[in-house]
């Protein structure tokens, strides 16, 4: 079996929600030494034990509860036969109480960019400074490189609709659309409407933006209030590092419910 953390690690990276209950003290006798770990999914399916028994009955079915509140939590339970006013009573016979401690994971708040280019790569620099998690795909070799994205989660080379496949999209997503060419921004533009994804911007001309549209419209396809194109605040910049700052600049505002106008309250 795995290392915990090790799993863990991969749990977060695939974007799973999980709970990690930890037994953090005991006082007397427990079926496990302080450490010991289980996670939970909200399915009730169990990774790793804490003891077994009662007790892991128990700490499943609190772990299970708490996933709506999304709020880590700690717990002490009664091990001992005889009933005490401190502690859940668990049925057990070891002669202690412990104390566990429930932590949840949810998927952090992720950018996938659609494209490796310049304007891709000044995205990247905002979204790590800001500190929101990004993956870049593009399907040009020379271009979908790790070394051109420190910090990315993941640089993919991959066909464009076929990376669809392979991602986790869900409603912690930020989209950018940013390729080198109209067909494959009409392609990602097309599968990302597909996705739950929180917010899909696609960089382009009026004009570009409005051909995309038919196409994607005479596919049967609703164009809906997640979509931004021509993607960014307008801020009237031109270069590669002005467009990323635009598009971070409206991300930044939705992900945090801002208004976008200026602060100043003073001439």
């Amino acid at each position: 079996m795995k290392d915990i953390f090790e799993r863990i690690f991969e749990l977060k990276r695939e974007r799973r929600v999980f709970c990690l209950t930890t037994l953090i003290k005991s006082d007397g006798s427990s079926p496990r030494d302080l450490g010991a770990r289980m996670i939970v999914y909200p399915q009730g399916d169990i990774e790793y034990t804490i003891g077994g028994g009662a007790l892991e009955k128990l700490v499943i079915e609190d772990a299970l509860n708490g996933f709506e509140k999304k709020e880590n939590f700690t717990k002490r339970y009664n091990l001992l036969k005889k009933e005490l006013e401190e502690g859940t009573p668990t049925g057990m016979a070891c002669g202690g109480i412990v104390e566990v401690l429930f932590e949840y994971f949810y998927p952090e708040e992720i950018l996938i960019i659609f494209g490796a280019g310049h304007i891709a790569r000044a995205i990247s620099k905002i979204a790590g400074l800001i500190g929101l998690p990004f993956i870049v795909i593009d399907n040009r070799k020379d271009f979908a490189k790790k070394e051109f994205f420190p910090g990315a989660v993941d640089v993919i080379c991959e066909d464009y609709k076929e990376s669809f496949k392979k991602l986790k999209i869900d409603k912690n997503t930020y989209i950018v659309i940013v390729t080198y060419c109209h067909q494959f921004d009409s392609v990602c533009l097309e599968e990302a409407l597909k996705t739950e994804a929180k917010y899909i911007g696609m960089i382009g001309s009026k004009n570009k933006v409005k051909s995309v549209f038919k196409e994607i419209e005479e596919k049967g396809l609703k164009i809906d209030e997640r979509v931004h194109a021509p993607v960014g605040l307008d801020i009237g910049g031109k270069t590669p590092g002005e467009v990323a700052l635009s598009i971070m600049a409206e991300i930044v505002k939705i992900k945090n419910r801002g208004s976008g106008k200026s602060m100043r309250e003073f001439l």
